[in-house]
């Protein structure tokens, strides 16, 4: 059965309003199982440096553990591939059947194409 687990620096700083969407949209989607590891983006914004933070709930309905070791996320938008960025967070260990909230932040340098913020998804695997 899937379960739902905050970082610890998230569990402390997170907002209500931000808990209660996340928790909400787990009841939601934690059946999907369309890929071990799979996206589901929650908020997306554009910071003063011009960098992409896109907040996911990342399910992992793997039997094995995963963890961000130098891994290329693909940011897409209507399917298209608009930027990808090598991610490597040690402290991100998503345990098997876990699913956990996390926000990628894309620099501007690593956009294909200038993103619009519609119809976004995030995989860590091209499509």
């Amino acid at each position: 059965m899937q379960q739902l687990n905050f970082e610890n620096a998230w569990n402390r700083t997170i907002s209500n309003q931000d808990k209660q969407l996340i928790h909400h949209t787990f009841t939601h989607t934690c059946e999907e199982n369309v890929a071990p590891i799979h996206f589901i983006t929650l908020r997306e914004a554009i910071n003063h440096k011009g960098e992409y933070l896109i907040m996911t709930l990342i399910h992992n309905f793997s039997t094995m553990p995963f963890m961000f070791s130098d891994t290329t996320v693909y940011y897409l938008e209507k399917e298209q591939v608009i930027a990808k960025q090598r991610f490597s967070f040690p402290q991100l260990v998503i345990k098997e059947k876990t699913s956990m909230p996390w926000t990628f932040i894309f620099q501007e340098n690593n956009f294909i194409h200038t993103p619009t913020l519609e119809d976004i998804a995030l995989t860590i695997y091209p499509k």
